[in-house]
């Protein structure tokens, strides 16, 4: 495998491991190939927050593989569900509501 060479995953997003005060640290992607892969780049709590648990599609590269784990670090994300409702979402909805 090319190192530095653009890949696309394809899976469900999950975190993996959380700081003593609940932040979630890190995240792995469970792909379509059924490959559990960990996820490096900046930003990831940001990032990722809204896709918690949900399918999503990554364009990285793979900084790192080896017979323990594989590393793709993650350039862009296409959410691919959407079981959530964003916070500015919510907040016009309940405003139209209001206003009926």
């Amino acid at each position: 495998m090319k190192h530095n060479e653009q890949k696309c995953l394809t899976g469900y997003l999950s975190p993996i491991s959380w700081s003593n005060s609940g932040k979630v640290k890190s995240y792995s992607v469970f792909t379509d190939e059924n490959e559990d892969v960990i996820l490096a780049g900046n930003h990831l709590e940001e990032d990722f927050k809204m896709f918690k648990n949900q399918k999503v599609k990554l364009f990285g590269t793979f900084i790192r593989s080896n017979n323990e784990a594989r590393i793709f670090e993650v350039k862009r994300t296409n959410p691919l569900s959407f079981n959530f409702i964003s916070d500015e979402h919510r907040r016009l909805s309940n405003k139209h509501r209001r206003m009926r």
